[in-house]
């Protein structure tokens, strides 16, 4: 028997088997590696999708809550700022009432008590216009006050007053304000000015002059505001020239007449406020008089007293006490004024007509009440009733003379050498002079 072998596999079938098995392996695990890739991606991107979503909403939820409560706050403010709106109204309603009638003391705390709550921080606005408001309410408690001190110290307030007012008024923001501020503090300065004496008086004035021009500047021409304005500029001049001398205190007069005028051109009635630019032309006037070379060609005192007459058809005793008794007195001095150089018939008429305003004015310009002004007119008086004696001779003279000797010392019993030496002086030669008149008078 033939011996055969067994015949062996060819292994290069199986090799190839092997190859394509690994390689089917390692696509496997590729693709495995691929899927597994792309599965984390998309979880990834999934998770991260959520998260921006996430993130969004919380971002959205947080702004809502920024909304809500800036829209609370908004609120809470609104409510806060009506509420001070209503308080300021009702502050400054309660103010002008009481001012309406004439209880200034009453309208100041008003506006101060306002102010505890309308803060210039809260509302800078209102604030300002609760201080001027206080202080145009202590002026007028001032001009009706018969306390010196008190009205001093009326007045230095409303400068504090209007001086803080101005710190939020401006000119650029609030024209209007600020003019009107400008205004009042001008008025402030010219009250204070008459109750001075020399350099203080003085620069007083010099501010009041240009606060009130910053006023005019403001107000449009022949306003109202305007009008009130170029009055108290005419005030504030005719108190300069009565203490200036030469050219100097005749342009003061001249502008002063001048402001008067355009004054009351624009007032439409006869109010005070017009009343007011007839008692000032009328000082003007006199004033002019006092150092015209000729004063009777000119008229000056003639115009003077037509200029109080009219001042006299809208003031009165009952409503302007003060203003009537001034405008009594300018008109006595007019008149008096007028008879020096006036011969008879109408040198007689004239000093009778003084006479009687002189003693109209002494009815409330008292000297308990307004010591200065009572011992002027007494002194004019007293040179009234000496003119009046001299146009008799002997024992008719001693009436008139002896009263006038009366008015002479009450008028030093104010105007002494020590406060007042140029009018002492004046009275006590007026006073000599009266008293060897009497003697004469007297003896014969």
């Amino acid at each position: 028997m033939e011996n055969q072998s067994t015949p062996q596999p060819d292994p290069q079938p199986a090799g190839w088997l092997k190859a394509v098995l690994g390689k089917l392996k390692q696509n496997l695990h590729l693709a495995i590696i691929i899927s597994f890739t792309s599965l984390c991606a998309t979880i990834t991107v999934a998770v991260w999708n959520n998260y921006k979503m996430d993130l969004r909403t919380e971002n959205t939820r947080k702004q809502q809550e920024a909304q809500q409560e800036r829209s609370r706050k908004l609120q809470e403010a609104q409510r806060e700022h009506d509420r001070l709106e209503r308080l300021f109204e009702s502050g400054r309603r309660r103010g002008r009432d009481f001012e309406s009638r004439k209880q200034y003391e009453e309208a100041v705390k008003a506006y101060q008590t306002t102010q505890k709550d309308v803060t210039r921080a809260a509302m800078p606005k209102a604030w300002a216009e609760l201080q001027h408001l206080q202080g145009c309410a202590l002026i007028h408690h001032a001009s009706a006050t018969r306390s010196p001190g008190l009205r001093a110290r009326l007045l230095d307030d409303a400068v504090a007053a209007f001086d803080d007012a101005l710190t939020v008024y401006t000119r650029d923001k609030f024209s209007e304000g600020w003019a009107d501020t400008q205004h009042w503090l001008g008025r402030a300065r010219v009250i204070q000015a008459e109750a001075s004496k020399g350099p203080t008086r003085d620069n007083l004035l010099n501010q009041a002059e240009q606060a009130l021009h910053q006023a005019a500047e403001a107000y449009a021409d022949y306003s109202k505001g305007w009008a009130n304005t170029q009055s108290w500029l005419g005030r504030a001049w005719v108190n300069q020239a009565e203490t200036s001398t030469g050219p100097t205190r005749d342009d003061l007069l001249a502008l002063a007449v001048q402001a008067f005028r355009q004054a009351a051109e624009t007032y439409a009635d006869r109010s005070t406020d017009w009343a007011a630019t007839q008692y000032g032309l009328g000082r003007a006037w006199l004033n002019q008089a006092e150092t015209s070379e000729k004063p009777t060609e000119d008229n000056l005192p003639a115009r003077a007293e037509r200029a109080f007459n009219r001042a006299l058809e809208a003031y009165t005793r009952e409503e302007s006490p003060q203003h009537w008794g001034n405008a009594q007195f300018g008109l006595g001095r007019a008149l008096l004024k007028q008879a020096v150089t006036a011969t008879e018939p109408e040198r007689s008429p004239l000093l009778d007509k003084a006479e009687q305003a002189f003693r109209k004015a002494l009815e409330v310009r008292t000297r308990r009440d307004w010591p200065e002004d009572w011992a002027l007119t007494q002194h004019h008086l007293g040179k009234t009733l000496h003119t009046q004696a001299l146009a008799s001779e002997g024992q008719p003279r001693v009436g008139p003379l002896t009263e006038a000797i009366r008015c002479f010392e009450s008028s030093l019993g104010v105007h002494t050498n020590e406060n007042f030496p140029g009018q002492h002086k004046e009275t006590q030669e007026i006073l000599s002079e009266t008293r060897r008149l009497l003697a004469e008078a007297e003896g014969t």
